[in-house]
């Protein structure tokens, strides 16, 4: 392998402006044929007969909002991080995107951050008023009663108690 290798270079460097000639006119006929017979482009990826390709035609079949691509766009935020201008910039990109034909939905993720603050603070003021209501031993604006339970005995051959009569 290695003598060949030697007088393939051997050949070209003693050849060198016919060994670079063929280069370009193969990069010719290379450019050339994909200029002359090129096709439609095409978004579509399929392999017939593919499980993938078969979960694929039934998620469009049975679920046709399921079905589909997804895809991600990331904005990039001035140094200082976003502004009222910037994040208003976005929400309207976005809304131009969810006017597209090919677009089914958008998410702001401005409107998704407020909504998860939201949730905390919820979160938060459910947590203090459990913790007065436990101090006080009710929820405000609720009434508390423990729930009364009798329990039979089992019966000597039973290993599970029986259900509470309420």
């Amino acid at each position: 392998m290695a003598l060949l290798l030697y007088r393939l270079g051997k050949f070209s460097y003693r050849r060198r402006w016919l060994v670079i000639s063929l280069w370009l006119a193969v990069l010719v006929a290379v450019g050339g044929s994909a200029a002359a017979f090129h096709g439609t482009l095409s978004n579509n990826f399929q392999i017939p007969g593919t499980e993938t390709q078969r979960i694929a035609d039934k998620l469009k079949q049975d679920l046709p909002a399921a079905s589909g691509g997804s895809a991600t766009i990331v904005f990039e935020a001035p140094d200082g991080g976003f502004t009222a201008e910037s994040r208003a910039a976005v929400t309207d990109a976005l809304k131009k995107l969810k006017t597209l034909p090919e677009v089914r939905g958008t998410v702001d993720p401005f409107a998704t951050q407020d909504q998860v603050d939201q949730a905390g603070k919820a979160i938060t003021d459910g947590e203090q008023q459990l913790a007065a209501g436990q101090a006080q031993g009710t929820l405000p604006g609720h009434s508390w009663k423990p729930a009364r339970h009798s329990w039979r005995r089992p019966s000597s051959s039973s290993p599970l108690p029986e259900r509470p009569q309420h």
